[in-house]
């Protein structure tokens, strides 16, 4: 049998959770290094340096900018994540799942 490290199975949870929100349209929570985020969730994929980002359109909770906006966060640094009842219509303006010079393989996207 074989066993995921324990940071590998916690990624695995939080790639499926994140699949299920953006599949649902649906809001997330977590907290993060400098607080808790609300996001809308797009994207998760790996950048060009192997680490598996989530990339969305933040909403409300603690942030350095103070506003809403694109931002993205390293999956390994996300914690207490949760699915919110509230949904967002379409993707955001601006949103390229396409861009290549900062994504190499995306896992799950709007």
């Amino acid at each position: 049998m074989f066993i995921l490290p324990s940071d590998m199975k916690s990624d695995e949870i939080k790639k499926t959770t994140l699949r299920q929100a953006i599949l649902e349209k649906k809001l997330v929570e977590f907290q993060y290094a400098d607080g808790t985020k609300v996001l809308e969730p797009h994207m998760v994929a790996f950048n060009r340096t192997g680490h598996i980002l989530l990339q969305g359109w933040f909403v409300r909770g603690d942030s350095r900018f103070g506003e809403q906006g694109w931002q993205e966060y390293m999956l390994a640094g996300i914690s207490a994540l949760k699915i919110l009842p509230e949904a967002f219509p379409h993707p955001r303006f601006g949103y390229n799942p396409n861009d290549e010079s900062k994504f190499v393989a995306i896992h799950c996207c709007l």
